[in-house]
């Protein structure tokens, strides 16, 4: 039995619901209550309007043995209870109210939908809301969906498809609105474990992204506000990022970072941490790393002075040199300040009787400007040091140092080496770097 609840005003000339028969109840006037008696199924294809509010009131089946659909609207014939067989595959679901449209392949209209809702508000006060849906747990063990959308195809028959499970668009005409596309809100208990936003597994295959932000599209892809996330811990951070697989011995997951090559090409580099614990910073082009801005002002978590650790900032390597080499420049400093000049020489083809060295380094000095020459006092081979050269003419002749200077910004620091003696057929080589202290 189905009852019709009519409030307000209606005039009804003629009811024709076949052999179906409504009682109805005593009204003076505001309420009338229409009860249904013997009712069979009635189908209208023009289209009605009923001046409201009224009420259908079903007892309902809920049996998983059948679709219970009471009130129905069809466009075209599209069947909802085949539909969600194809979709779902299983099962069946009772429905207070469906609707479907099968929109043909001439159709020309923007928009063709299954349920059509729109609305205005020139109010301050309330809050208009187009769609609205709720479901409230009533038992224990319950599951509730205040809402499921879904975008299907079908496998092999169309090409060319695009799915949109859920479009959600913000159309703002005026500058001094605010707004969000998409707000997450509510009430959550502390404790409990209640996500924001989930990225589930699909039942085959892998999301191509689970985040995926288009060409300039948004001025920042992710914003904390002050306060939205505690200071990180090893439980709690404004991004947390969990190994790669269940087990020991998984590095975690990480960044990927791309750039555009200044010749061609892309770059890439990332940052995860090792399964020991280690954080690692990998790049893909040689000779590249970790660029700082800045001096790196804690070590080992020991406060550093100055640049924190040296910086090598220029190197020389050279080999088969025959001849003495004059002042070259070695680094020119972007600031004055402390610099050591490691050397490494040695004769690599024994000759007649050469004398290898020694090194001469040049600069000005970075208090009072004064041009400095500094001959590096190196170690031989035997454990000697000597400022003079290594006059030894086999390939054990080495000759290693390191030299200390504070040079002035702006002036080239120099170096050179002396190769005297008979030389013959002798041959050196010379390796420097340079750091900044």
């Amino acid at each position: 039995m189905a009852t019709l609840l009519i409030k307000g005003l209606i005039a009804i000339d003629d009811m024709n619901l076949g052999t179906s028969t409504f009682l109805r109840s005593t009204s003076t006037g505001g309420t009338a209550t229409l009860t249904q008696v013997d009712f069979v199924r009635q189908t209208s294809t023009s289209s009605q309007s009923l001046a409201g509010p009224f009420s259908i009131l079903n007892s309902g089946v809920f049996s998983n043995t059948q679709m219970n659909e009471y009130d129905q609207s069809i466009v075209n014939g599209l069947s909802a209870a085949a539909e969600l067989a194809i979709v779902q595959g299983h099962g069946n679901a009772t429905e207070g109210i469906s609707a479907a449209v099968a929109v043909p392949s001439s159709s020309t209209v923007f928009l063709a939908d299954a349920v059509g809702a729109y609305i205005t508000n020139t109010s301050t006060v309330s809050n208009a809301v187009a769609v609205y849906g709720q479901a409230r747990i009533a038992a224990t063990n319950a599951h509730v969906w205040g809402g499921n959308l879904i975008a299907a195809d079908a496998p092999g028959t169309f090409s060319s498809n695009q799915l949109i499970g859920m479009e959600v668009d913000i159309d703002n005409q005026n500058v001094a609105s605010v707004g969000e596309a998409i707000l997450l809100a509510g009430t959550v208990q502390v404790g409990a474990a209640i996500d924001g936003m989930v990225v589930a597994k699909p039942a085959t295959g892998k999301w191509a992204n689970g985040l995926h932000f288009n060409l300039s599209s948004v001025t920042n892809g992710i914003t904390f506000d002050t306060g939205a996330t505690v200071a990180p811990s090893g439980s709690a951070a404004a991004i947390s990022l969990n190994p790669v697989a269940a087990g020991t011995g998984q590095v975690s997951q990480g960044l990927n970072f791309v750039s555009g090559d200044p010749s061609s090409g892309q770059n890439t580099a990332t940052i995860n941490e090792a399964a020991g614990g280690s954080l690692q910073i990998s790049v893909s082009k040689a000779g590249q790393g970790l660029a700082l801005n800045g001096p790196i002002t804690v070590y080992n978590n020991i406060a550093t002075v100055s640049g924190g650790v040296p910086s090598e900032l220029a190197t020389v390597d050279l080999t088969a040199q025959t001849a003495p080499i004059s002042a070259t420049n070695l680094y020119t400093p972007a600031a004055t300040g402390m610099f050591r000049i490691n050397a490494y020489l040695k004769i690599t083809t024994a000759g007649t009787s050469p004398v290898l060295g020694p090194l001469t380094v040049t600069y000005t000095d970075g208090t009072d400007s004064v041009a400095q020459s500094v001959v590096m006092s190196q170690q031989l081979q035997t454990g000697a040091t000597s400022n003079t050269g290594n006059n030894g003419n086999t390939t054990t002749s080495v000759l290693t140092g390191s030299l200390v200077i504070y040079a002035k910004t702006g002036v080239a620091i120099q170096y050179a080496v002396a190769f005297t003696g008979t030389i013959g057929a002798a041959q050196y080589e010379v390796h420097l770097k340079l750091e900044a202290l």
